[in-house]
Parts: C-alpha cells; structure tokens; sequence
C-alpha cells in the first residue's frame, strides 16, 4: 500500500467515497469522508493523518501519542468509533494487504484502535483473520448506532414521535434562537 498525503487524498475523494459505498455491512456516512474529515480536523487536530491506499482499497488513519508516549494509529473519527478505517469492495483482501503494511512498521506503533467492523461475518471474520495473523487482537465495547427514519420527511418523522416530544423540541428551538444559534 502507497501512504498518500492529506491533499493527495483529498484530491481523491470521489474514488474514496465510491469504495465507501462498496464496502459491504460498514456505515457509510460515518466511514465516508464527509464524516471522517471534520471529525479528524474537530476532534484531533494534533494527529498527523496516516493514509494508505492499496489494490484493494484504503485505510484511513491518524497517527499520535497517549499521555505515556506509546505511539497509536486510530481511525480518523475515533469518538463514536462507528468508522471503518478499511474501505474498499473486498474487505478481506485489503485487510491482508493492510496487515503487510502494518507489519512494516510504516510509522511505528504500539496500538492500534481498529472500528466500524460490523458482526455480519461477511465483513468482519475475513478482515479479523487477516490482522490476527500478525497481531494479538483485543475485542472493545460495541457502539451501539441508532437511525431516524426519514422517510416522508421531517415532518413525517414528527409526527411519529409524542407530544411531548415535539413541544420539548420546539421549546429548544426557540431557547437556541434567543441564543443567537
């Protein structure tokens, strides 16, 4: 796998995001790059992104330090932990090739913190054989992910909640208006 800068990769969006989209069970807003750029840049501006991109697709991962200098790889949102780092249509083959390129060392690291893998085996047990060959794995917490169903619009997604639901909001809204939001 070839590391590319940020501006390489932000020259390369629309392939990135097309692989996004046919990477099977991962959620593809928060592993796309309209998600994973602002979260990066939000919420860790220090980290210096770390960008492969491989015959099988793409890692996409910043590099940084904890409080005891070990050095980490991350996905470039690791709040919710809901992106995959991995992108491309056979997750299998790009995991392998990934875990060569870790394997190199290509920078240092210590841990690795790896998400958006879903239980679909489809996705998961290709990509976790792969990593497992060359590294121990440690299974974290589940992030749990909820949807909105918006279908009929906003107004239709209202009128499926309560009352009480709707008047808080409406309260809210107006609170952030007198705010000046």
């Amino acid at each position: 796998m070839k590391r590319l800068s940020l501006e390489t990769f932000e020259s390369q969006l629309a392939a990135f995001d097309a692989d996004v989209l046919a990477t099977p069970a991962i959620d593809a807003f928060c592993s796309s790059s309209q998600w994973i750029l602002p979260a990066s840049k939000a919420l860790a501006p220090n980290e210096e992104p770390f960008i492969l991109r491989g015959e099988h697709g793409w890692a996409t991962l910043l590099y940084g330090r904890l409080p005891g200098g070990e050095r980490y790889l991350q996905p470039m949102e690791a709040a919710w932990l809901l992106a995959s780092p991995l992108v491309g249509p056979n997750p299998g083959l790009l995991a392998e090739q990934f875990a060569e390129a870790l394997q190199r060392q290509m920078p240092p690291w210590d841990v690795f913190f790896f998400s958006g893998v879903p239980k679909d085996a489809r996705y998961s047990t290709p990509v976790l054989q792969a990593l497992n060959q060359y590294f121990g794995l440690r299974v974290g917490p589940v992030t749990e992910r909820r949807w909105a169903n918006l279908s009929g619009g906003l107004g239709a997604y209202l009128n499926r909640r309560s009352r009480n639901f709707r008047r808080a909001l409406k309260r809210a809204i107006v609170r952030a208006d007198e705010a000046g939001v």
